[in-house]
């Protein structure tokens, strides 16, 4: 079984004052040049061992991210088709996996990556960041309330030291079928 882990990185280039860097694409919130780094690390679940690269992309923007007014589709937004197309690879990388897990991060969570990632063989973990409507009524959020808390931790954490704040992790899981 393997873990496959998709993480979105921005990766800045500095701009030594001659402007080398504005012939990539901007990043952040258009105030950056460099480039995006979408990839896919693959780790043997049974013994941790990290076995490499399973596939990504690098690109740039050509222009400055704005926030959407409404959302956008799939097919326009990058990262989203980045990570569609770095799942593909890893299927076709680890074809002989008894099972991949991929751990997508937040920008994986769109619906045609729900719909084309998984596969007989393959799960889709995603990080929720955004409430879905669901076909049958309801979202997403409120569909997870009715589920069984699976797991929990608690976690302290200091956001300021000397201030420490306890930090709650609910565990609650479904078949996205």
């Amino acid at each position: 079984m393997f873990l496959a882990i998709q993480d979105t990185s921005e990766l800045k280039i500095y701009d030594d004052g001659k402007r080398t860097g504005r012939a990539l694409g901007k990043i952040k919130k258009g105030n950056a040049f460099g480039v995006l780094l979408h990839p896919l690390l693959a780790l043997d679940a049974d013994s941790g061992t990290v076995l490499g690269l399973a596939g990504g992309s690098v690109w740039t923007r050509s222009k400055a991210v704005q926030a959407p007014q409404r959302p956008t589709p799939a097919a326009r937004q990058g990262v989203p088709r980045a990570g569609i197309a770095t799942a593909e690879q890893a299927k076709q990388t680890l074809a002989a996996a008894r099972l991949i897990t991929i751990i997508d991060d937040r920008e994986g969570d769109f619906y045609a990556h729900w719909a084309l990632t998984p596969a007989a063989n393959v799960h889709l973990l995603t990080r929720l960041m955004n409430d879905h409507a669901l076909v049958k009524g309801g979202t997403v959020r409120m569909a997870l309330t009715r589920l069984p808390v699976v797991a929990t931790a608690v976690n302290r954490v200091a956001p300021a030291p000397p201030t420490v704040l306890p930090a709650q992790l609910i565990s609650r899981c479904a078949s996205a079928r």
